[in-house]
């Protein structure tokens, strides 16, 4: 009984001192869709294996980025104008991030990525920002002198 007892008290103990974090990341352009399950699957086991608890996701997808990004990998530099984003949250205890972090860090797929506490609930959906496309049907401005401005406005003004 006494067993059960300290048991739950430090279930609680490290309810308590486990907070909800999310991970962003930009995963390597270059990677396949079907590669991309095994890079999120790498993730997932970096926070469980500290004892994380899954608690939601979004799927990467492809997007372009606002700024080349510049990375320095094994001796070989690399630059980015398109990535996969997506982003996970985890219940971890707080003392165990910096060990995901340092297990995140070796994976060669992940260009960049940002831990960040934050709450259970989704806060705000994501949104990709629209691409920028040239407009084909634009129309060119018309050039008219100002007698016959003045012309076609007396013909619609009516009396």
């Amino acid at each position: 009984m006494e067993k059960k007892i300290k048991d739950v008290e430090n279930n609680e103990k490290d309810l308590k001192e486990s907070t909800v974090y999310e991970i962003s990341y930009l995963l390597d352009p270059s990677l396949e869709e079907e590669d991309l399950s095994s890079v999120i699957s790498s993730v997932k086991e970096s926070f469980e294996s500290k004892g994380g608890i899954f608690v939601s996701e979004a799927w990467p997808k492809k997007m372009i980025l606002s700024y080349k990004i510049l990375v320095s990998k094994d001796g070989k530099k690399s630059d980015y104008d398109t990535a996969y984003f997506g982003w996970q949250k985890y219940e971890v205890a707080s003392d165990k991030i910096n060990e995901v972090k340092t297990d995140i860090e070796k994976n060669i797929s992940i260009v960049r990525f940002m831990i960040i506490k934050t709450t259970r609930e989704d806060i705000a959906p994501f949104k990709p920002r629209a691409i920028r496309t040239e407009q084909k049907d634009a129309k060119q401005p018309i050039s008219i002198s100002k007698e016959e401005l003045d012309k076609t406005i007396e013909e619609l003004v009516i009396e």
